[in-house]
């Protein structure tokens, strides 16, 4: 994981057909404290990109990140 300049946090990934991928993640804090926080993410897989593997890590990404509203950690639980 990096911090962007744009104060993004970006991951760089591998499928386990060895693609390679980028999911990159910004957040906007409330205006106030404990107001909700906006998410944006982005994923890219493949070099010619993938819709449905994106669609599926983004989803992923943004489940785990409800689980986590409010909580310190959350155990992780595999589909």
């Amino acid at each position: 994981m990096t911090r962007q300049s744009d104060g993004s946090l970006l991951w760089e990934l591998r499928t386990p057909r060895d693609e390679p991928g980028t999911l990159q993640v910004w957040q906007t804090p409330g205006t106030e404290e404990g107001a909700p926080v906006d998410v944006r993410i982005e994923c890219r897989v493949g070099r010619f990109g993938d819709p449905d593997k994106e669609r599926l890590i983004i989803d992923s990404v943004a489940q785990r990140l409800e689980q986590l509203r409010g909580r310190d950690y959350y155990r992780i639980t595999w589909r």
